[in-house]
């Protein structure tokens, strides 16, 4: 027992260890549906609970039956990306801020939810969202107003830009 309680310990410090300039690693994990995902932000606090953290971009695996991808976050539908492009806002100042696996009608969708970190602008938040095979959802308009509720109420924080 007291060998497994070290390799634990040993793992968590491995995970959370601040690298040579301030930045730590952060894995979540989530699964909904037949997927399991894992999102990684590579931050850095800001020490300050009216600035925001500074952070490398995001990474997801996602592992659907032992098939694995990984993606550099924002990942978003093209059309929709083209559309925050033109606004003159850059996709990389979108992160993932928090998550929600929910249940819809056409059944669990993981939904990540990108902040700029702040502010009411158009395109400074964004949502995506995953289908229960862990596969982009491309429209996102089948959603019924009850599965955006569900959504919104299921939203969990993740750490990220966003000050403690």
């Amino acid at each position: 027992m007291k060998k497994l309680s070290m390799m634990l310990s040993l793992l968590a410090l491995h995970v959370h260890a601040a690298d040579d300039k301030g930045y730590l690693k952060h894995p979540v994990t989530m699964t909904c549906g037949g997927a399991s995902y894992t999102l990684t932000s590579t931050c850095k606090s800001s020490g300050d609970p009216m600035e925001l953290n500074d952070c490398k971009p995001q990474t997801l695996v996602i592992d659907q039956g032992g098939a694995k991808r990984s993606t550099t976050l924002p990942e978003l539908p093209a059309k929709y990306a083209a559309q925050i492009r033109d606004s003159g806002r850059d996709l990389q100042d979108l992160f993932v801020i928090s998550w929600a696996c929910s249940k819809t009608a056409d059944g669990p969708i993981a939904t990540l939810y990108y902040s700029i970190g702040g502010g009411s602008a158009e395109y400074s938040e964004a949502w995506t969202h995953y289908d229960k095979a862990g596969n982009l959802v491309i429209d996102d308009s089948r959603l019924t107003p009850d599965d955006v509720k569900a959504v919104q109420k299921n939203l969990k924080r993740i750490p990220s830009i966003m000050p403690e």
